[in-house]
């Protein structure tokens, strides 16, 4: 499936970007719905003071793919999910941290 390599290629570069703390270039790949949700600022702060914190992002996981988002295990203190999903320009649009849940 050309659009599950395109996800598998771009979450990858999401992953490097949770790994590294790169905040600004993860909201460089955003769509605009995305953006419409989360200026720069707003997210460079959450993801600053809310999600690095959580975890070094070092130990992730690719668990499955569903309606387009591509879900990951991020193991750690806590473990985490990490979904990610495209709009139709390939460009960010679904970017999850939550608890992981198996189902």
């Amino acid at each position: 499936n050309v659009n599950q390599t395109a996800l598998d290629s771009f979450s990858k570069v999401v992953i490097h970007y949770m790994q590294t703390k790169q905040a600004d270039s993860i909201y460089g790949l955003a769509g605009e719905r995305f953006r419409s949700q989360l200026t720069a600022e707003n997210f460079k702060s959450v993801a600053e003071n809310q999600i690095f914190p959580l975890n070094s992002f070092q130990n992730v996981t690719y668990v499955g793919t569903t309606n387009g988002i591509s879900k990951y295990k991020v193991a750690g203190t806590s473990d985490l999910q990490m979904l990610i999903g495209l709009d139709e320009k390939n460009k960010l649009e679904t970017f999850l941290i939550q608890p992981f849940s198996a189902n």
